[in-house]
């Protein structure tokens, strides 16, 4: 086992050192792969934020949509009291549901909110990376 390491050992060797020559011998070709790896880079970075991007504006239309829910809740339930101060048995009753309703939905809305500041926070430091990575790409170019 010992020989076949060292054999495996000297062939690496062999193979790495005729790389480095290689490299010597072309610095150009070694620094245009570098550009070609930092664009790559760059691309798979800008998709990444682009999703990001995507998910926030989910969260920001669900945040409206709910916001919009709540309000539409607050105005029935502001009926029902009305009514149920009036005597209205029913409207009493619609007005427990509609306070369950609402007190969910603020839940919900508080929720989405606290992941959408999360989801901002982090497509703004992932636009600052791939800001940088863009700079350092033409830098090399």
């Amino acid at each position: 086992m010992g020989v076949a390491s060292r054999f495996w050992n000297f062939v690496k060797g062999l193979f790495w050192q005729g790389q480095r020559s290689l490299e010597k011998a072309n610095p150009e070709a070694v620094y245009e792969m570098a550009i070609l790896k930092m664009k790559d880079q760059y691309q798979k970075m800008q998709a990444a934020v682009g999703r990001l991007a995507a998910e926030r504006n989910r969260l920001r239309s669900k945040v409206e949509a709910k916001t919009k829910a709540l309000s539409e809740v607050q105005t029935d339930l502001d009926g029902a009291v009305a009514e149920a101060q009036a005597g209205n048995q029913d409207a009493m009753e619609m007005g427990e549901d509609l306070v369950l309703e609402k007190e969910q939905l603020e839940g919900e809305i508080a929720t989405l909110k606290e992941e959408l500041t999360k989801s901002e926070t982090l497509v703004g430091d992932y636009l600052g990376k791939l800001r940088q990575v863009e700079a350092h790409t033409k830098a090399m170019e």
